[in-house]
């Protein structure tokens, strides 16, 4: 309860402290002066109608894998986190077996490091770029080819019914019977 009687306080007294602020069951919408209109803050929709969002890296469903493999995937949060920790860390066990095993001066152990990890993400860079290129997999091919389908899609869609029994004929015409 004293917190309820704080934050209040000490976000009319801070600038930017209304941030911390509770909102919801403790927080009291300020009454509106004659005439103003409510805040477009207040007017969006609830919660339940929003429009769900999907996310770049998908979670990973449950393939029937056994165990641990999906950490191993790229594609997924976890593979994602995985391999960012990797790439990480292993410089530095790189770095130290050079200075205590291989027994290389700080600077040379460095130096190695430094070219092979920025040079290795260099190319991977580059490589993947080429392949996307190559591949189509470019944003504004995604789009174009997206945007090709959903004409095609809409003049389908104004063709009368007889015109698109016509097209299905042309595009697969009937078998003729051969006589016997």
């Amino acid at each position: 309860m004293r917190s309820a009687v704080l934050l209040p306080l000490l976000a009319a007294c801070l600038p930017g402290a209304q941030a911390f602020v509770a909102s919801g069951a403790l927080a009291r919408p300020r009454p509106l002066a004659r005439g103003a209109q409510q805040p477009v803050h207040q007017l969006q929709q609830p919660v339940h109608q929003l429009q769900q969002r999907t996310a770049p890296v998908q979670m990973a469903e449950d393939s029937g894998k056994p165990g641990w493999t999906w950490i191993f995937d790229i594609g997924t949060k976890g593979g994602v986190v995985f391999w960012g920790f990797v790439g990480l860390v292993l410089p530095f066990i790189a770095y130290d077996y050079m200075i205590n095993t291989m027994e290389l001066d700080i600077v040379t152990a460095g130096n190695v490091v430094l070219i092979a990890y920025v040079g290795s993400a260099t190319v991977a860079w580059t490589a993947s770029y080429v392949m996307r290129v190559a591949n189509k997999d470019m944003t504004y091919a995604k789009q174009l080819k997206d945007y090709e389908q959903a004409v095609i899609q809409k003049r389908f869609d104004e063709l009368s019914e007889d015109e698109v029994d016509a097209l299905m004929g042309e595009i697969y015409p009937a078998k003729q019977s051969t006589p016997e």
